[in-house]
């Protein structure tokens, strides 16, 4: 997975460097995603309700209890560690949609 991630990081890396295009079109998204997602993302942290599920959590949490520890140990560290918290978030509640995707699958 780590090879795959850094694989891609070159990818993206020797394409911002190649193409003024890309890098404009790049920054754009990144730009667009990030403001909306990070304001969700502290409103979530700040709210009472687990936004996957729905449960009620208590504020300051990331998650519910069930979400929380159906995630793999070093993504629920990485909720804790304040620089990066944000792509920790991101992260979580992708595999948390994966997790239910295929459960769904399952049925």
């Amino acid at each position: 997975m780590k090879r795959q991630k850094d694989r891609h990081q070159q990818i993206v890396e020797e394409k911002m460097r190649r193409s003024p295009r890309y890098r404009q079109a790049y920054r754009k998204t990144l730009e667009k995603i990030d403001r909306a997602f990070v304001r969700q993302a502290y409103q979530d942290l700040k709210s009472g309700k687990c936004f996957p599920c729905g449960r009620r959590k208590k504020s300051g949490q990331s998650l519910c209890k069930s979400c929380y520890f159906s995630l793999p140990p070093k993504t629920r560290n990485a909720l804790y560690k304040p620089e990066g918290y944000v792509a920790a978030y991101h992260l979580a509640l992708l595999e948390i949609d994966c997790q239910k995707r295929s459960k769904q699958r399952a049925r």
